[in-house]
């Protein structure tokens, strides 16, 4: 069922629902669409102020991996955005 239904079964409505917060941000990479798609959809139906990045060509993980410099900069502005 899981391999049929990936987002229903392993992203429930309910978990996105418990989301909460000022500034929601989901990232995601293209290969990775076919799951993170539909959340990020969902989660923008929940919380229409999400901010939503894809990253072209990445798989799960992996702009971390391969781009950690980038991803503590964009890390630290979401928070300078929060506290200031």
């Amino acid at each position: 069922r899981s391999t049929l239904f990936p987002y229903t079964t392993l992203f429930r409505s309910r978990d996105l629902e418990s989301i909460s917060g000022p500034d929601i941000h989901f990232w995601y990479g293209t290969k990775e669409a076919f799951v993170a798609k539909p959340q990020a959809r969902h989660l923008c139906a929940l919380h229409p102020d999400t901010h939503v990045e894809v990253f072209p060509g990445m798989n799960h993980g992996q702009f971390l991996i391969d781009h950690p410099e980038e991803v503590a900069n964009k890390l630290l502005s979401c928070l300078r955005d929060l506290v200031f």
